[in-house]
């Protein structure tokens, strides 16, 4: 199981959970639809060093610091699930997602270049939120409802 901590912080709304990375196993964590994550790399970036973030099993690039040019990249998948929900530390290359959706559930994995070749994975879980679920179904139950008493 992952080392967690739970906080806020970054300008973003609803809790962040932080997972920090371990080179020997998968870090699993869950988080509720809404809540923000970071992926913790536990490193201090070097001069050199390159760091790829990807998503899912096809392994889809989402971000890019490379220290030695000195540029952060973002990446959205085609399907832009991660648009404006990236936010890259460029100090230790650590990846949050903010207002996380069921969605953002993978695996995510980090590629460190530098002196020596580092890699961390991590399984996220998001599920919904149950009362907003809920209450997404009773509202439309209503609007049913309506619909019907205006069609008599």
């Amino acid at each position: 199981m992952a080392t967690v901590r739970r906080g806020s912080g970054l300008g973003v709304r609803g809790p962040i959970t932080s997972v920090f990375a371990d080179s020997d196993a998968l870090k699993s964590v869950s988080v509720m639809a809404g809540d923000s994550v970071t992926l913790q790399t536990n490193t201090e970036i070097q001069t050199d060093d390159v760091i790829t973030w990807t998503f899912g099993h096809t392994e889809s690039r989402i971000a890019k610091v490379d220290k030695w040019i000195k540029r952060l990249f973002m990446y959205d998948v085609l399907d832009g699930r991660f648009r404006d929900r990236l936010r890259l530390d460029h100090q230790t290359g650590s990846l949050t997602i903010t207002n996380t959706r069921t969605t953002h559930s993978r695996l995510y994995q980090v590629i460190i270049n530098g002196t020596t070749d580092i890699i961390y994975r991590f399984n996220i879980t998001v599920s919904e939120d149950k009362d907003a679920t809920r209450k997404s179904v009773a509202t439309e139950q209503q609007n049913m409802n309506a619909m019907h008493k205006v069609s008599r």
